[in-house]
């Protein structure tokens, strides 16, 4: 049984050669929560505590977790603890909130051991008679680098070196659940019997039930980048809009029902919601991370965006969560496709088209349409896509090859028309306008309206077609399955890498803006330059020895697909490869599941890249035999 995961599109800046740009806005979705992938730590991974009631990061690149055994360095491989143990700064292990100011200093507020502060390896203990005792529940930077303190009897801030209490008759002796400055440089504090406070300079104002909240007790607040004043609470959420009006998110339609603890904003504007009931994006809606990414049951205390776009979690009991942005956008059956069998894509001015085992896909300004080309299932097995000089779209199907428009096919050509095969593979067209049609049983061109066939006769050896293409000079050259690759030259064919190809299989051919011509094979890619020849395989560095498609960027980057994941390396590094400069490629990164792909293994059947505003795109097939008949 295969298993196929559809199409996914590279975020990063790249050209293919021969495919014409358009704008990525025009086939961009929003990523959904499949989109990400998903990593956790507990203590069977090294946390000293399930429990993370906090999360930051310093500019080291470590990052920090408040838990009930201790802070926690993180290095996205191993956690530093430190303790009662190791650190006598802290006089109990049990911390609670964090915050890293302008200046890169790490404050540490603990359940009954006061303040201490990190900075450049060193820890310092805040030693004040205010603090003796104190539970920390929350700590803010605010103006002029002023540290405010949040605990079970009151609000403090910390300023030119000692800590004070704030005084005002409302926040005297209240207990303080939460911390946070907004853009307006207020300062929102909430409490756990009072509502909100907000500190405008020198006034201060009251949110309670009284003004229409869901309780008095508060676990959140948080301003968003629309003014938007998220209030999250023992019974749910809140929502304070800026006209002042304040709506209780329905439950119903997705929003906690209970206690919410925090939110963030990440880089593309939705909310994110931790809750006592799991992990919610808001983007219009709510969007529930199910329990197949394990947050879905989580009581989720603390939230966290990277500058790699990263969302962390860190929960009460089950540890510490990470959703991987991926480098990747992925389109199967989750985010619409009718089927996620792609073999082919193909960029077509402002639209994308992709060849699946049922029908042809189109995206275009985000919305996905799929037609079915009849009722035989071999009809709808696409191979190849291709748009001629004329403004013709042609589909190679295994029933034959088709001319598609508006919607509907309107000519197919099969066997009885003179096809070598009804299985058309692959399409190319030459300089003179005619097409090229490669099939499982021989190759076709067809000319005013007449197909012609060449076999053995015309010194075209092995006729199963895996790949055509039309260089510069106007030659074609002709990949097959296991009997090597071949030039058309003077009306008759020849082995172009003969003898040490002549068994090969060739997933595909491209030339590059230099001139280079690069053959995919299964033993590796072969290199042509003019006289230069050089075949990179496995012990060069390739990460296996099929090798299903090369293509080469506008940064200079080459990329590979194989059997074993995708590959980039640069230009620079082959260069110096195969004129002998070095032995190896020594500078690559291999992407893999880690990077957002929902498995390493690319096969042959998805061998075409387009590319749309400098995105690679390519059909992704997990567990399809090499060779796909």
């Amino acid at each position: 049984m295969k298993k196929f995961l559809g199409i996914i599109i590279l975020h990063f800046s790249l050209l293919a050669q021969g495919q014409e740009l358009i704008p990525f806005e025009e086939i961009e979705v929003t990523k959904p929560l499949s989109q990400y992938t998903y990593k956790e730590w507990t203590m069977i991974n090294g946390l000293p505590n399930n429990a993370v009631m906090d999360i930051t990061k310093t500019s080291e690149g470590f990052m920090w977790l408040a838990t009930f055994n201790g802070l926690v360095r993180f290095d996205g491989r191993e956690f530093k603890v430190f303790n009662r143990s190791n650190t006598p700064e802290f006089v109990t292990n049990s911390i609670s909130s964090l915050v890293v100011d302008s200046n890169d200093q790490l404050w540490v507020g603990t359940n009954g051991g006061g303040l201490v502060k990190y900075h450049q390896g060193v820890f310092t203990r805040m030693h004040t008679d205010s603090m003796t005792g104190s539970i920390i529940t929350a700590l803010a930077e605010g103006t002029e680098g002023v540290i405010w303190i949040g605990t079970r009897s009151g609000l403090a801030k910390l300023e030119n070196g000692s800590i004070g209490k704030i005084e005002e008759s409302e926040l005297s002796a209240a207990n303080v659940t939460t911390l946070f400055f907004d853009y307006k440089e207020r300062l929102w504090i909430g409490t756990a019997t009072k509502g909100i406070y907000v500190l405008d300079g020198n006034a201060s104002m009251n949110f309670s039930q009284q003004q229409g909240l869901q309780s008095n007790f508060i676990r959140a607040v948080f301003v968003d980048s629309r003014d938007n004043i998220w209030v999250g609470t023992d019974q749910g959420v809140s929502l304070i809009q800026p006209n002042g009006t304040i709506v209780r998110m329905d439950p119903v339609a997705g929003a906690p029902l209970g206690f919410t603890n925090r939110f963030l904003e990440d880089s593309e504007g939705s909310i994110w919601l931790g809750s006592n009931d799991g992990l919610r994006r808001f983007n219009k809606s709510f969007e529930l991370v199910d329990s197949e990414l394990e947050l879905g049951h989580h009581v989720v205390q603390s939230l966290y965006q990277d500058e790699e776009k990263n969302i962390w979690a860190g929960t009460y009991r089950a540890g510490l969560h990470c959703l991987n942005q991926s480098k990747f956008l992925l389109l199967g059956e989750e985010e619409g496709l009718s089927n996620a069998v792609i073999n082919v894509t193909y960029s077509d001015g402002m639209i994308f088209w992709a060849g699946s085992d049922d029908g042809l896909i189109c995206l275009k300004n985000g919305m996905i349409e799929t037609f079915k080309l009849g009722r035989r299932s071999a009809g709808n097995r696409i191979r190849d896509i291709f748009r001629d000089s004329q403004g013709r779209l042609w589909l190679c199907t295994y029933r034959g090859l088709a001319q598609f428009d508006q919607g509907k096919v309107i000519q197919r050509y099969t066997v009885k028309d003179g096809l070598c095969s009804n299985n058309t593979r692959r399409i190319v067209e030459d300089a003179e306008g005619s097409l090229w049609i490669g099939t499982a049983n021989g190759l076709n061109r067809l000319k005013d309206g007449k197909f012609d066939t060449f076999g053995d006769e015309s010194g075209l050896s092995d006729k199963f077609i895996m790949s055509l293409f039309i260089d510069r000079t106007n030659t074609l050259w002709v990949g097959t399955n296991g009997g090597g690759t071949y030039k058309f030259q003077n009306g008759r064919f020849r082995e172009a890498l003969s003898p040490d190809g002549s068994n090969d299989i060739v997933f595909n051919m491209i030339q590059d803006d230099n001139d280079a011509i690069w053959i995919s094979t299964n033993r590796g890619v072969v290199f042509i330059n003019d006289s230069l020849r050089f075949n990179i395989n496995p012990n060069h560095g390739l990460l296996s020895n099929n090798i299903f498609q090369v293509i080469v960027d506008d940064l200079e980057q080459v990329w590979f697909t194989s059997d074993h994941g995708i590959m980039r390396t640069s230009m620079s590094e082959i260069i110096n490869l195969v004129t002998g400069k070095a032995d190896k490629l020594l500078d690559f990164r291999i992407f893999d599941i880690s990077d957002g792909l929902r498995t390493g293994n690319i096969t042959a059947a998805s061998i075409l890249f387009c590319t749309i505003s400098s995105r690679i795109i390519m059909g992704l097939i997990l567990k399809s035999p090499v060779c796909d008949t």
